[in-house]
Order: C-alpha cells, then structure tokens, then sequence
C-alpha cells in the first residue's frame, strides 16, 4: 500500500470514529417524555324573567330563544401531564366574526380578553387550570344589530368563547364554544381537546446528530475517491503507469511540454538506455529533463546541453499492429539519415582526390 493510500485509510478512519462519537452522544442524550393535555368546556344558559321556563338556567345541549337569553356561564378546565420545565401562560378570550348569510364570507371580526394571561411555572409533572366566566347575550347580540342597521344588511354572526393556552412554543385554544348571535333560537357547539399520551422527544441532540452524520459520510466519500483512483489506476497500462511513476516521483526535475518533437538539426543526438542514467546526465550538467509526448505509445524524456541532445525514449510493448500502421517518425531519423548522406558524398570527394 502506497504512503498515499495509507493517508486516505487514516483519515476516513479518524472521520468515521468522529462521526460514530457524535451519533452515540446525540442517541444518548435524547430526553423522552410521556405527555397529554385534555380541555374541557361546560356551560349554562340563563334566562330573563318569563312565564313559560320554571328554571332559571337551562343546561347544555339544547335549542334557546334568543329573546330568552340573559347570560352564559362557562366553565374551561385544562389538564396538562408533562415532563418538561417551561413556564405556560393562558388567558380566556372571545372572538365575534360576522360573515354575509348567503356566502358566509367574513365582514368584520373582533377579539377580546375577558381573563387576563397568567402564568403558571411548571415545576410539578401535572398542570390544571379552572376558568369561570361570565357573559351578556345583550352585549354581543347589540353590537350585532347595531352593525347591520348601519349598512342595511343581514349577517350571520357566531361568538367563540375560548381558553387559550401558550408553553413557550406556540399558543393553541384547548376548549371553546360557539355561540350563534342574532338568530331567533339557536344551539351552542362546543369543541375540546383530548389528546391521547404521546411521546415527546427533546429536540437539543439534533446538532450533535447532523454532526455526526456529516462525519460518517465524509468518511464514506474518501473511501470512495480512493476506491474510484485505484479502479482508475488499475484501467491505466503497464507502459502508462511507468511514465505516470516516473513524471510523480522525479517531479522536481522534469519540465512537461506541449511539444510532440524537438529540433534536432546540427545537433548529436546521444540515446540512453536508462531513465537513471539520463537523470545522472541531468545532474552532470544541471540541465531539466523535458517530457515529450510524441503520441499514444511514444514517449521521450530528454536533456539538452548546447549542442548534443541526450534523450531516454520510452516505447508501449503492449502496442496493437494499428497502432504500428504510421511509423513514430523523427527528426531524429532524418539527421541520421542526413549524417548518412554526408557520408556518402565524403567518401565520393575522396576517391576524386586519388
């Protein structure tokens, strides 16, 4: 295994052992809580004075005149089963929406508080709140009658009662009534909570969490790229791998070029034999060496000093026949060729002379 290798294993290693830190700190330090809330609504209506009803208040669920109907009686309880130290704030509100009566689409629409918030500190697992009100037919019932004899119209209007509860991280009504106004007899609804116990998880490991995670797959990631430069290596040839050693580990001396060819004219050119023994040239005469890429399966690796050129040529042996059909053509070839005719016509002048 290379030093590189080796360096890629340490730090995915190191990165994994990181993340699996933070992950087991996150799983261990969730907090789970058993919660449950449940509010409750009940309500009378009182009567005005008349001949007809012996009682004075009748109970819920029936239909009342409106003529009828001096006041409300409400009574909310909440009841909240928690875990959690946070502070709960609620109050008890109304709100009177009148909307058209064919479309039911919304004219006016008015909150009130009719019981102040207050605050309770949650230092005990169980929290109940007991809320009385009172309220006034007349009073929502004129407000009503006044708005529609101003514009000339004919609304429907409902009155919603409600206990609204506020822990911190949001506010929700857990029990209401809606009382239609200004209709000659109506019914109340009532709506309530009764959630069933759930578990809650603390959200504070999330962080610790995401850490954790981002280490595992950085982990993951460098295995991969050192996985996927192995499978890259491994689809390289003998012949490239050689010239990709020799370019890594001589670095500092090699000089890489665009040029497929260097000139050669009126220069002696001197093969090697041995990518050590040019390196030896090199530091003879302190020149680079330049890399030259001639084609697919040519390299050259070459040392030039004034005049002579020395040059350690490298050669695929694993090279198809097509790749053969156009000769590796040189300028080297053709002073060799030139030295040759030279010699030619030296010989010639010679035998002219005798």
């Amino acid at each position: 295994m290379k030093k590189k290798e080796y360096l890629y294993v340490i730090v995915s290693v190191i990165f994994f052992i990181l993340g699996g830190v933070f992950c087991f700190k996150a799983i261990n330090s969730t907090k789970k809580s058993v919660f449950s809330e449940k509010g409750t609504v009940n309500y009378t209506v009182c009567l005005k004075e008349n001949s007809y009803y012996k009682d004075t208040c009748l109970n819920e669920g029936r239909e009342y005149l409106s003529s009828l109907t001096d006041n409300y009686k409400i009574n909310f309880n909440y009841n909240r089963v928690s875990e959690f130290k946070n502070e709960l704030v609620y109050y008890v509100g109304t709100n009177l929406k009148v909307s058209t009566r064919d479309t039911n689409k919304e004219l006016y629409n008015k909150d009130s508080v009719i019981v102040d918030k207050k605050a309770i500190s949650n230092e005990k697992k169980v929290i109940n709140i007991v809320e009385n009100v009172e309220l006034k037919y007349d009073d929502y019932q004129a407000l009503v009658s006044e708005y529609n004899k101003d514009y000339n119209i004919s609304t429907s209007s409902i009155l919603q009662v409600y206990l609204a509860v506020n822990d911190g991280r949001k506010e929700k009504i857990v029990a209401s009534i809606d009382i239609p106004i200004n209709e000659q007899t109506y019914s109340i609804t009532k709506n309530e909570l009764d959630s069933d116990k759930d578990v809650v998880v603390d959200e504070g490991y999330k962080s610790e969490l995401l850490i954790g995670i981002m280490s595992i797959v950085i982990s993951i990631l460098i295995v991969l790229m050192a996985v996927y430069k192995n499978v890259k290596n491994g689809k390289m040839s003998t012949f490239e791998l050689e010239v990709d050693r020799l370019l890594k580990e001589y670095d500092r001396v090699i000089v890489e070029t665009k040029l497929d060819d260097i000139d050669l004219t009126d220069k002696e050119l001197v093969e090697i034999n041995d990518f050590m023994e040019l390196i030896d040239v090199r530091d003879t005469i302190e020149k680079p060496i330049m890399y030259i890429r001639k084609n697919n399966f040519v390299r050259d690796f070459i040392v030039q000093d004034k005049n002579i050129v020395y040059r350690y040529r490298m050669v695929d042996d694993e090279r198809s026949d097509d790749d053969l059909k156009e000769p590796v053509v040189t300028k080297v070839e053709s002073d060799e060729h030139s030295e040759i005719e030279f010699d030619d016509e030296e010989k010639g002048e010679n035998e002219d002379e005798e």
